[in-house]
């Protein structure tokens, strides 16, 4: 064991303004126990204010000005790769907050076992969240057709602090399926299981209440609860409103305990929007770290290679992940390392940005590391949807006069026609590397079953 270790700590900034601050200022006031640290900021042509303010603050910053927008996996480079040495590398998102003692563990756990790449600690969502859990004993099928086990419909919601109406939409933890057309008046449509949760963010808020809108097609007992409250409805077809209060439920919710690969070529968070009760507290090996929170070690990234800077935003730690797969390094989670993480602060879970770099680079990612048999399954799959919507949101419509829907259409041509831009340099990286296992066999006892 060394006495003292020396670990870089690379955030990529990019406007991410109050939250680059209080994430540089948690980095720079934990007390680090025979570990040397050097944090560079790499600034992704910003117009914050960030970089002045950094300089003016704290001189010990390294800032690298790259002046372009390379992204995360290309701004990470350059903060990679600036002269010096280190043992370790880390990666910390901008809209993140260490919590004290974070980079022992880790630096613990690499020089544990030399066979690992990287180790990632336990993410948190950053701010105070508030708790609202549902429970519908009766809750089964609906007609022949639908065989889900269905509980309640949530079409509407209000969340008042001080009787003021606030901005906010609750998010949806565990026991939803997905989105519907809304009917009638209805705000949105959602179906919750047997038991269902969701969370608002109430930080700042004062006595915050949560004013919920269900229904259900025949009549059934539903039971809310959020902390030591407990509400018992009967709803109907009509929609019935619940009033909870929000004040004194607020419990740590996971972002991320490990990152996994699904069927597909899908990432995953393990333990995304699950209440923390314990059931993450043994380090594990996974098959993929997440970028947002990492512990890198240089020889794996000198063997594999660095971000896939055509990726841009989202999967590119995947791709790095499943490139160091195929070539026998593994991943480890360490709960004994907490970060808490404002989750897609900057791109906004499911914006239009989100959506066109998830969907283009999950492909992406296949071409380069999966089997040659999921590649064309789920590049077949995506143009066939691109065909279907277009039938559905474009064709049909036109037929009966009525005016089409381009969003969807929009959105799919957008992201395949910037995949088959990258589809050949993802195809020579494919020939070209040198892997030490099979891809179908690092796919197939790599991915988690539902």
């Amino acid at each position: 064991m060394k006495s003292n270790y020396q670990v870089r700590i690379v955030v990529v900034n990019f406007d991410g303004g109050d939250l680059t601050l209080s994430c540089l200022e948690a980095l720079l006031v934990d007390k680090y126990v025979n570990i040397d640290t050097q944090i560079v900021l790499v600034d992704n042509g910003s117009l914050d204010n960030v970089v002045s303010k950094v300089r003016q603050q704290w001189p010990e910053i390294e800032v690298i000005e790259p002046l372009e927008n390379l992204g995360f996996g290309g701004g990470s480079n350059v903060g990679i790769t600036a002269p010096g040495s280190f043992d370790y590398v880390a990666l910390i998102n901008p809209d993140a907050l260490v919590e004290p003692g974070w980079l022992q563990p880790l630096v613990a756990k690499m020089e544990a076992n030399s066979q690992l790449g990287a180790t990632s600690p336990k993410m948190l969502f950053a701010g105070q969240k508030a708790l609202v859990h549902l429970n519908i004993p009766e809750a089964g099928p609906i007609g022949e057709k639908d065989t889900r086990e269905l509980g309640v419909k949530f079409v509407n919601f209000r969340l008042q602090s001080s009787d003021v109406d606030i901005e906010i939409s609750p998010v949806l933890s565990t026991g939803w399926y997905g989105y519907e057309n809304p009917i009638g008046e209805e705000k949105f449509a959602v179906w919750s299981k047997k038991d269902a949760s969701l969370f608002f963010s109430v930080e700042g808020l004062v006595s915050p209440e949560a004013h919920l809108q269900i229904r259900r097609n025949e009549p059934l007992s539903v039971t809310l609860k959020s902390g030591d409250q407990k509400i018992e409805l009967e709803v109907g077809p009509q929609p019935v409103w619940a009033k909870l209060d929000l004040s004194d439920s607020c419990p740590d919710i996971v972002q991320n305990a490990g990152s996994e690969i699904h069927s597909g070529g899908h990432g995953g968070d393990r333990g995304f929007r699950q209440i923390d009760t314990g059931q993450f507290e043994e380090s594990e090996e996974m098959f993929a770290w997440c970028g947002g929170a990492v512990l890198l070690r240089p020889e794996y990234l000198e063997d594999v290679g660095l971000f896939d800077d055509k990726m841009f935003l989202y999967y590119e730690d995947l791709d790095l992940s499943w490139r160091g797969r195929l070539k026998k390094w593994k991943y480890s989670y360490e709960p004994s390392s907490v970060v808490r993480h404002h989750h897609a602060q900057s791109t906004g879970e499911w914006s239009p940005l989100f959506r066109f770099y998830v969907d283009r680079n999950r492909i992406l990612v296949l071409v380069k590391n999966g089997p040659l048999k999921v590649v064309l399954e789920e590049t077949v799959r995506a143009h066939l949807r691109l065909l279907k919507i277009l039938l559905k949101g474009i064709c049909l419509p036109m037929i009966k006069l009525q005016i089409p829907r381009s969003q969807e259409s929009k959105h799919h041509l957008r992201y395949l026609a910037s995949f088959w831009k990258h589809f050949p340099a993802m195809i020579a990286h494919r020939l070209k590397a040198e892997i030490s296992e099979k891809r179908a066999v690092v796919y197939e006892t790599g991915i988690v079953k539902p």
